[in-house]
């Protein structure tokens, strides 16, 4: 059997256990519940190296279909579709492929619940970022980039320290130096001049009028952030020194107030670690560049899982610490966004200490390049 829940008080976790000690196999999709279970993880169905007979799935209902798609690929005898998750065109299609379908009733209570505990913590974040950015950008409260150290650093050197240029910043207005990032996405955009450009998660705008000044009169660049604050700001800038080149839009990364195919390049520095869905976010690029657009990004990614002290650690969050994917898992995720050629070029470890154990976690400050796919696979 496939999958079923790593956590103690979900159900389906003692009815792994009982399958375990009555001769049954376990074989997890989910690193955690591999960690838990005591069993090798694989990334997924098709990656296991032996039959099996029962897929279980508890996941959104919109990824179902790909998953009994999966199944059916391997050749198992059944699929266990949990409420909250049911998919009735995909069972049907199961069914028709002669796989054995169970849906389960019996955890709807539960899901609710957890569904709507998921939805307020993510609120929360959310939340706590928004607010933590607006002070930022009011002068309120001291920023400093989560890959330097910075007890004593000026904004300046902040990002001349994560690869910034001291001629390029010289450049543009020094209001937009802010000391937050954790990279210099510009220095490998090769930008052209008439480009349009996107920034993501632009702040006071320190990328944008870095690409402002590259793509000249005839080019475009556009910031979107959440904060309205950081929006603000950054308008109140462009106004003052005259650039006509750049826009600040107000919006979330997850759904871009961007027309469809209309974007050259895309940049962002240390902002996709704040998502709590990356794949929305790499999603939503893909579908603002056009065929061939590049997409460039730096951002925090841990070199193995954080320890759940850090991932709930309010202020690892605000710090782009705690949402720190594993770097594969990263980059797989904008390979299964529509991009191609994704390449690491720039790579820096740095370490943080827990609050409780003290012991070190490594993590990396990467630099990621890709390309849209020029058309879908079929």
């Amino acid at each position: 059997m496939v999958g079923l829940s790593p956590k103690p008080d979900r159900p389906s976790y003692n009815v792994a256990n009982y399958l375990k000690e009555n001769g049954y196999k376990i074989i997890p999709v989910n690193p955690k519940a591999g960690e838990i279970l005591g069993e090798v993880c694989y990334p997924d169905l098709s990656s296991i190296p032996e039959p099996v007979d029962v897929v279980d799935i508890f996941r959104r209902s919109e990824e179902v279909p790909a998953i009994v798609e999966e199944a059916i690929k391997i050749r198992a005898k059944a699929v266990w579709m949990q409420e909250g998750v049911i998919n009735e065109p995909a069972a049907a299609r199961a069914a028709k492929a002669g796989l054995f379908v169970v849906m389960d009733r019996c955890m709807l209570k539960e899901h609710r619940k957890l569904e709507r505990r998921r939805i307020m913590e993510e609120k929360k974040i959310r939340d706590l970022v928004r607010e933590r950015y607006s002070q930022i950008a009011s002068q309120e409260q001291q920023s400093c980039c989560s890959s330097c150290s910075c007890s004593e650093a000026t904004p300046l050197s902040q990002v001349e320290a994560i690869g910034y240029l001291a001629e390029d910043l010289e450049h543009i207005p020094q209001e937009t130096i802010m000391g937050l990032g954790c990279g210099n996405p510009i220095a490998i955009t090769e930008l052209k001049a008439g480009e349009v450009v996107l920034d993501l998660g632009s702040g006071a705008g320190i990328d944008v009028f870095l690409a402002a000044n590259k793509v000249g009169p005839t080019g475009r660049v556009i910031g979107v952030d959440m904060t309205k604050e950081m929006v603000d700001k950054a308008k109140d800038i462009a106004k003052g020194y005259g650039y006509h080149n750049v826009e600040f839009r107000q919006g979330e990364i997850e759904g871009l107030p961007i027309d469809d195919k209309s974007v050259d390049v895309i940049i962002s520095n240390c902002v996709i670690n704040l998502s709590l869905d990356k794949s929305k976010v790499f999603l939503e690029a893909c579908r603002v560049l056009k065929p061939g657009g590049r997409l460039i990004v730096s951002d925090i990614v841990a070199e193995k899982t954080l320890p759940d002290e850090i991932k709930q650690d309010p202020d690892a969050w605000v710090a782009c610490i705690a949402g720190a994917l594993e770097q594969q898992e990263y980059l797989t995720k904008i390979k299964k966004a529509g991009f191609e050629d994704v390449q690491v070029i720039s790579k820096r470890e740095f370490y943080i200490e827990g609050k409780q154990n003290k012991a070190m976690e490594k993590l990396l400050s990467i630099t990621v390049k890709a390309y849209k796919r020029e058309r879908s696979l079929s």
